[in-house]
């Protein structure tokens, strides 16, 4: 998706609250409060938000566009997880440990996204306890996307695995290249293209 320059900032706090708001009520004095740790980011495509090696301390909420995490092994990128529209990025074992992560993140896309750093929202956490029952039902979503990675690459064969992004991801296939699908899927470009033609 093209980075889209009429979304205002306006429009970007009215989706923040009505995410926030679809799992929690949000009182005027938490949304000041959100709005006070909040860092505006605009990013051009191809863009490193977070280099390897390096703890990751902060979430992402992606208002547009995307944004892959990766794992970079010498020439080769091997992919592991997609973001999103509405969809909170970030590397997830070493914002819950603090441990640096051999993951990169970049953008894929132009993106419009809104930073929260680590300790900001463990602050939060302790003068609002709705944010904790909101940390707690992100952490239960970003489990069960993780089981069905898991899932994907246990029990489904390649071509399974391509009709299943169909069905359930299927901007996955319309916004990445065949390279990048290839990648998140485990597989060789090669592979993904005969995947589709034997659908």
């Amino acid at each position: 998706m093209p980075l889209n320059p009429s979304l205002t900032e306006a429009e970007q706090l009215q989706q923040l609250r009505s995410f926030y708001a679809r799992y929690i009520p949000v009182s005027d004095t938490l949304w000041e409060a959100l709005l006070r740790i909040r860092t505006p980011l605009v990013c051009g495509p191809h863009q490193l938000l977070h280099p390897a090696e390096t703890p990751f301390n902060r979430m992402l909420f992606v208002h547009q566009g995307a944004l892959k995490q990766v794992l970079n092994q010498g020439r080769q990128e091997k992919i592991y997880w997609f973001f999103l529209e509405e969809e909170w990025a970030t590397v997830y074992s070493s914002f819950l440990t603090g441990a640096p992560s051999p993951y990169e993140l970049l953008t894929v896309e132009p993106c419009v996204l809104s930073a929260f750093e680590k300790a900001d929202i463990y602050q939060l956490y302790q003068r609002f306890p709705e944010m904790v029952d909101f940390g707690k039902q992100m952490a239960e979503l970003a489990f069960i996307r993780m089981n069905e990675r898991t899932q994907l690459f246990q029990f489904m064969r390649l071509r399974e695995r391509y009709r299943h992004q169909l069905q359930v991801r299927p901007e996955y296939i319309q916004r990445f290249t065949n390279q990048e699908l290839a990648s998140y899927l485990g597989v060789t470009p090669e592979a993904l293209s005969r995947a589709k033609r034997n659908l």
